[in-house]
């Protein structure tokens, strides 16, 4: 990989790929801010 330190997140309804798989109402934490 180019970037290690960048993650790809998707849904896991999606069937896609990613480094993270998320569901509804997951919270996505990144500094000290969250995206949900």
């Amino acid at each position: 990989k180019k970037m290690p330190e960048v993650k790809s997140i998707i849904s896991k309804d999606s069937k896609a790929k990613a480094d993270i798989l998320i569901n509804a109402g997951d919270k996505i934490h990144f500094g000290n801010l969250f995206l949900e």
